[in-house]
């Protein structure tokens, strides 16, 4: 096997212009797609929309795994991006609809990737994988508590939304040989992703498009308060995403890339992305973007770390603007305010109250309630198609579902995958492994109020995660 042509910048990531022909057929593939479900919402068509999405995204996924991995995992991260969107529109068309087949296509697409882990079974036990072979046993106990408190279905329809992001992020890992390749692609789409999603997720805030509103309006019935009101100026930006805190966690690593990247597209994403982040209103996003730039700027060496810095200066002088007037500026230091006044902020007291709670049910209740009694997957074990009972923060809902024995062990796992393999990282790996490092600390941080380990945090999580495995172990080898 010919090894990855080596970039030609020490640490910054520089992508090469050239493109091979699977790259270029299977780019050609993710275009198309795009194209044919944007022109089918255009055209109203959202009943053909529903059953075809999912399907064409996972025999798409399944043809690009075969063609080209990188742009695999590019479009898998593509499809967490946009299907919420996605979703909305054909809704909008056709009619809301609680539990919606639309939102299983970015899942069908990521178990592609358990392929591998099949296929690769026994290199969980050799020393750098034998982490997600200990968080993988606290799954599947979790798992058969589940079926016993929540039933099969629910049980095993949580089990994919923790699994299948950890097989994904074990596929990139177990690649090492490709690393530049899962580097560039994956660096690409976040910067390009970044800037469509920050982008739009300023035009909603001004003028709230109606699948948006239509949205809100039925998920604020079913329970979710903490995404605005349906009107201009007044929603919390959630963009193409689901929520507010996703779309903050989604961000991150685009707002930490945009630091070491060389790419021209660093800049809107950049510019775009700050605005939408602001408009969210998600504190620990912005915490968590905070304490990955720290991260950075203590993981890098030399020049990088004086690169990054001058980073960080044109992005502060880049946001002040965004940040400190028009309707922007107002709400951003509304919610700084927040920080300093506890006691007048409604969001943290409440959250007070539910960690006072919580707790003691998640100490006291040693066994745990298993995967599919919280979250999503309570929405498969009832007639209303609702969730019944969802815990926002990670912290409370890994030791709540998993107990202390599940959540142990993915403690173990966890922390043992960020302080192994040891050794000095390849110069040429270092910003993608330093910046992975950074996005995984950052999304740990951000579990005070989102569950970093599961659904579309989890993708994010185990996808960086894999990618600084990824880098380490090919760094080992050059």
């Amino acid at each position: 096997m010919t090894m990855p042509t080596l970039p030609q910048h020490a640490a910054a990531v520089n992508f090469s212009p050239k493109l091979s022909y699977q790259q270029l057929v299977a780019q050609s593939a993710i275009f198309i797609f795009t194209l044919v479900f944007a022109m089918l919402l255009i055209l109203g068509a959202a009943a053909v929309v529903r059953p075809l999405y999912p399907a064409a995204a996972l025999l798409t996924a399944a043809a690009l795994f075969a063609i080209h991995r990188g742009q695999y995992v590019a479009f898998v991260i593509w499809l967490f991006m946009v299907t919420p969107f996605v979703r909305r529109v054909a809704d909008y068309h056709a009619g809301y609809q609680e539990r919606s087949i639309i939102m299983l296509a970015p899942l069908l697409a990521a178990m592609v990737a358990a392929i591998v882990l099949l296929k690769k079974l026994p290199l969980l036990y050799t020393i750098p994988f034998l982490p997600f072979l200990v968080v993988l046993l606290g799954l599947l106990y979790g798992y058969f508590v589940g079926i016993v408190n929540a039933g099969p279905i629910p049980a095993s329809y949580d089990l994919l939304l923790w699994v299948v992001p950890l097989s994904f992020g074990f596929a990139i890992a177990s690649d090492w040989r490709s690393f530049p390749m899962y580097r560039d692609s994956i660096f690409r789409i976040f910067l390009w992703g970044g800037a469509v999603l920050g982008g739009y997720g300023v035009y909603q805030y001004f003028f709230l498009p109606g699948w948006d509103s239509y949205w809100m309006r039925n998920a604020i019935v079913g329970g979710f308060n903490s995404i605005g009101y349906p009107f201009p100026l007044k929603v919390r930006v959630f963009s193409t995403m689901n929520g507010p805190t996703a779309y903050g966690a989604m961000m991150v690593p685009v707002l930490l890339i945009v630091l070491v990247a060389r790419d021209w597209m660093r800049f809107p994403a950049a510019f775009l992305g700050l605005g939408g982040v602001a408009l969210s209103i998600v504190r620990t996003a912005w915490l968590g973007w905070g304490l990955g730039s720290l991260v950075l700027l203590t993981k890098l060496r030399g020049g990088q770390r004086l690169k990054l810095a001058a980073g960080l200066t044109a992005i502060g002088l880049l946001a002040l603007p965004v940040l400190t007037t028009g309707e922007i500026g107002e709400r951003f230091t509304d919610r700084l305010q927040t920080f300093s006044d506890i006691e007048g902020d409604k969001s943290y007291q409440a959250r007070q109250k539910l960690y006072a709670v919580m707790t003691e049910k998640a100490l006291t209740n040693v066994v745990g309630t298993g995967v599919g009694a919280v979250g999503v997957a309570t929405k498969l074990s009832n007639r209303s198609g609702r969730v019944e009972f969802n815990i926002d923060s990670g912290l409370l809902f890994v030791p709540y579902t998993l107990g202390w024995p599940g959540a142990l062990l993915m403690l173990l796992g966890i922390t043992a995958l960020l302080i192994r393999p040891s050794g000095t990282v390849n110069r040429h790996a270092e910003a993608a492994v330093q910046v992975s490092t950074a996005v995984c600390i950052a999304l740990i941080a951000m579990m005070v109020s989102y569950n970093s380990m599961y659904g579309v945090g989890g993708m994010i999580f185990w996808t960086f995660m894999g990618l600084r495995l990824c880098g380490r172990l090919w760094s080992a080898n050059h």
